[in-house]
């Protein structure tokens, strides 16, 4: 009857990990390739906004366009960390692991990259929003490539993503109960 319980668990668990490399790896690829198709240029995916994501091709100078990547890049590379690390989590866990000190680890992990990759993503996605080319009488609005660019003042550009932030302190607060939870654990079985 054990056996029976385990192994839909273990397929559960191989499953999760597996979801969770593909996720995180078709993440880092869609960053990396809009990083790499906004540096040849001369047109980035401006997205606008909306319920429909529309967005036009826009024409940037190469900071601008670096800019905006890697704002994109930045959201990837959370997603794709998060992915990983709870990948990693399902393979220790499918393994038989109890409270131990890889779950704590894990959820401090998921709340640490939440926190600084949003942040940071946050802060870089500001600048490139804040950010325009200054076009006056010398420059033709019809090729504006070779115009200054305007960058977002820090006022505007420094700015958290809020809601994710608050959701990285919940995952910090679920880290702490785990981490608790290890503790009583190795107590009531005498490892301490």
């Amino acid at each position: 009857m054990t056996a029976l319980r385990v192994a839909p668990s273990r397929v559960a668990f191989a499953t999760i990990r597996a979801v969770g490399l593909l996720v995180g790896a078709i993440a880092a690829f869609v960053g990396f390739a809009y990083l790499v198709i906004a540096i040849i240029g001369p047109q980035v995916w401006w997205v606008g906004g909306g319920s429909g994501a529309t967005g036009a091709l826009v024409e940037f100078p190469l900071p601008l366009r670096i800019v905006n990547a890697a704002a994109i890049l930045l959201w990837c590379l959370t997603v794709a960390g998060m992915a990983f690390v709870v990948s990693s989590l399902a393979s220790n866990i499918g393994r038989g692991v109890r409270f131990v000190r890889t779950v704590s680890r894990a959820a401090w992990s998921l709340a640490v990259v939440l926190a600084v990759g949003s942040t940071v993503a946050q802060i870089v996605e500001n600048i490139a929003r804040g950010s325009s080319l200054i076009i006056d009488g010398g420059i033709d609005p019809a090729n504006p490539v070779g115009a200054p660019i305007g960058w977002a003042p820090a006022s505007q550009a420094f700015g958290p993503n809020l809601p994710l932030l608050g959701l990285s302190i919940v995952l910090g607060i679920l880290a702490y109960i785990i981490s608790r939870g290890e503790g009583i654990q190795y107590e009531s079985d005498g490892l301490v």
